[in-house]
Formats: C-alpha cells, sequence, structure tokens
C-alpha cells in the first residue's frame, strides 16, 4: 500500500463538495471528473504527495483559476 501526504499544509474539504469531487457528473453527464480541485490562496506552497517530477507548470483553466496537473510515475512505472 502506497503511502501519501496532502499536498496542501492547511486542509481544505473543497475537494469532497460536488463538482470538485473525483467521479462527479461532467459535460451533462456524459463523463465524470477525473480529478480533485483543492482550492487554496494565490501562493499556497504545493506538497509534493509522493516522490517524482512534476512535467508541467501552473496554466490558466478559466477565470482567475489555475491547474497544476501532476503525474507521478513510481518505481513500479505506475501512474498514480
Amino acid at each position: 500500500m502506497s503511502y501519501f501526504i496532502f499536498p496542501l499544509r492547511q486542509r481544505t474539504t473543497s475537494y469532497k463538495n460536488p463538482p470538485a469531487r473525483f467521479g462527479d457528473p461532467r459535460s451533462g453527464s456524459t463523463r465524470t471528473h477525473a480529478g480533485c480541485d483543492l482550492y487554496a490562496p494565490e501562493g499556497t506552497e504545493i506538497l509534493a504527495m509522493a516522490d517524482g517530477t512534476v512535467i508541467g507548470s501552473p496554466r490558466l483553466f478559466y477565470e482567475n483559476v489555475y491547474e497544476l496537473r501532476v503525474i507521478v510515475i513510481s518505481d513500479k512505472s505506475e501512474t498514480l
């Protein structure tokens, strides 16, 4: 079993509420949300959940919301 830390020092519950939850319906229920949205003030430190490499930088997603997509490849070559 893998161990991950929460990526923000100050916990948020934003990812537990619709529409930010993993699996919530999107696009008129034609697909599901494939991530968890963590809302935090600008400048908030983001912690690595596990060892890996960030392969992109924050990008403007909409209005004043930025997306940071992180893909972690474990030593077993699994995408987590």
